[in-house]
């Protein structure tokens, strides 16, 4: 019963440590699973990272382009007005005085400040009215040319404000569609998030029927294995009382040894001697033989005395009766004794009857001592029959006894070994109970915090959604008002500097009639042209790089587009969850 209850504990045991060693391995994997999560999920929070950096990169690249468009118009603001400043300077010059005209006239009439210039210097042989003719029809053909100059620069002014509002609503549409996907990504988020939390119950609730099937059979193989140990104890008790019944009835077989051999000693009959009992015995039987041999040494003497008295006629009866009573008491009644010895000494018998009488009674003493003799030895082999039965049965039961007890101590013996060993198995199922319900207790403690920090990740994902679309509307409604405030200023430049045009044209036109009486320095005139024209060159190159450079923004856009692509494409896994919550932390530090 014990080795079929071991075979089923054992038999019972070898799928537990399967069932523990499969349980380890689910857990490695599950750590390895989790480290590759955490792996890829930094890789995607650094490639989201990144990506985000090269995003706001442009965007402050965009702003110091727009800061440095909004200088570039200010400086040609600045320089139309200084432009128109100096064309207002130069379009009155100064009337020549001439020494001979003025002497003795009285004070010269006042002249308006807006038609004076400063003469440039003149050597005495050019100083004809001819000649200022021509110079003031070659300064009436370079303002025109500069008024045509300004009129080119102001269309190609209006052309870069009209591709500058177009860029701008194209930047607009681009920031409309980021918009879109940014709220395309946060629903796939949100969904993944939701995929994620019903797997993770799934596999809660998974882990649960496995670890409660894993505790029901835990459970009951430990109660099996208490009541194992339970039937061992009863039956090591039940053992150990029948160990002590065998002592008690030892005890009980040793008072009645000790009882029969007092008996023994009284002369009473004896089945269990011991050895010293048994030196007893045979110490009575060899006194018993020495008796024996005195009373064949007294027959023999006492037949020697009788062939001496048969000799000796002499010789009375009653010295006879005296010897053999001497050597051998009778064991005739005294009064029948007596009534013989008055007989033999009442009645004087002849010689011969006497000496017949005392053969016959000495025949019959010899016969009583043979008997006698012959009694003796029968009860001595009685004796000894009896004493070597008892020792043989004393020495069998011994025998039985040591045996008994000896099989006693080795099933004692190895009942406290399965004991121990039943014990050991149960301390080792208990530490590994215990190990397990360690393990379940971490696996709960990290799934609650799993749990917590996801429950934290969506409400942080949320409030940066909410605050990423308030700083996006903002962002866009502030750079619409900016744009706007910028076009209207544009706008209003261009009124102002139509205006100025034409007032330039009335001022030319005004000039061209004076032209015959003015003079003129054109050449600070030329070279400011020259300079404008410089500028105007320099302008355009920086517009073609600019142009060059929002071409290249654009195909940027589209590379951004694709890539937006593969991440929408990569955002169905759940690593990149975590990605997009760091993307949507960094923007809302940077922003």
């Amino acid at each position: 019963l014990q080795k079929a209850k071991h075979d089923q504990l054992a038999a019972a045991h070898g799928p537990l440590q399967d069932e523990l060693a499969s349980m380890k391995d689910k857990k490695a994997k599950a750590e390895k699973e989790v480290v590759l999560r955490r792996t890829e999920l930094q890789s995607a929070m650094e490639s989201s990272s990144r990506v985000n950096v090269v995003q706001l990169e442009r965007i402050r690249h965009l702003t110091s382009l727009n800061e440095e468009l909004k200088g570039k118009v200010a400086e040609l603001t600045l320089q139309l007005t200084t432009e128109r400043r100096a064309t207002q300077a130069a379009a009155a010059p100064m009337l020549r005085q001439v020494s001979s005209w003025t002497e003795g006239v009285g004070p010269q009439p006042s002249v308006d400040e807006s038609h004076l210039v400063q003469p440039a210097p003149l050597e005495a042989s050019t100083n004809t009215v001819a000649s200022e003719v021509v110079r003031l029809q070659a300064e009436k053909k370079t303002l025109e040319e500069k008024v045509l100059a300004m009129q080119h620069d102001v269309e190609t002014l209006e052309n870069q404000l009209f591709e500058r509002s177009s860029e701008l609503q194209h930047v607009l549409e681009l920031h409309a569609h980021c918009n879109q996907a940014l709220t395309a990504k946060a629903g796939e988020v949100s969904k993944a998030q939701e995929e994620i939390v019903r797997l993770q119950m799934l596999t809660a609730s998974q882990e649960q029927r496995n670890d409660g099937n894993d505790r029901e059979d835990a459970e009951q193989m430990v109660a099996m294995m208490q009541r194992n140990l339970d039937e061992m104890q009863d039956e090591v008790t039940q053992l150990q009382t029948k160990n002590n019944q065998l002592r008690d009835a030892k005890a009980k077989v040793e008072t009645e040894l000790c009882k029969r051999m007092a008996e023994l000693k009284r002369g009473a009959s004896w089945t269990g001697p011991t050895q010293a009992q048994m030196d007893e015995l045979t110490q009575q039987t060899r006194h018993q033989a020495d008796h024996i041999a005195d009373l064949q040494t007294q027959l023999e003497s006492m037949q020697l005395d009788l062939a001496k008295a048969k000799e000796d006629a002499s010789s009375s009866p009653a010295q006879v009766r005296s010897v053999l009573n001497t050597h051998f008491p009778t064991q005739m009644q005294a009064d029948a004794v007596e009534m013989v010895r008055q007989t033999t000494t009442t009645t004087k018998q002849p010689p011969s009857a006497a000496m017949d009488s005392e053969v016959g009674y000495l025949k019959q003493q010899v016969r009583e001592l043979r008997d006698q003799k012959e009694r003796i030895q029968d009860e001595l082999t009685e004796k000894t029959v009896e004493l070597q039965r008892a020792l043989d049965m004393h020495s069998r039961m011994q025998r039985d006894s040591v045996q008994q007890l000896n099989e006693m101590e080795a099933t004692l013996e190895a009942d406290s070994r399965r004991t121990a060993v039943l014990q050991a198995k149960l301390e080792c199922l208990e530490m590994e109970k215990f190990e397990w319900d360690e393990l379940m207790r971490q696996g709960m403690e990290r799934t609650d915090a799993d749990a917590a920090e996801k429950k934290m990740l969506q409400d942080a994902m949320e409030t940066l959604r909410k605050v990423n679309e308030e700083v996006v509307v903002a962002r866009i409604e502030e750079a619409n008002a900016q744009h706007s405030a910028e076009i209207m200023s544009l706008k209003s430049d261009m009124e102002t500097a139509l205006e100025e045009n034409e007032a330039l044209l009335r001022e030319v036109k005004e000039l061209a009639a004076k032209a015959s009486f003015e003079n003129s320095d054109m050449g600070g005139l030329k070279s400011q042209i020259q300079e404008l024209k410089h500028e105007i060159q320099h302008l355009q190159y920086e517009l073609s790089e600019k142009t060059a450079e929002m071409d290249a923004l654009v195909q940027r856009q589209g590379q951004n587009d694709a890539e937006v692509a593969l991440e929408a494409a990569l955002q169905v896994k759940t690593k990149d969850v975590q990605a997009k919550t760091d993307e949507l932390r960094v923007k809302e530090e940077e922003l």
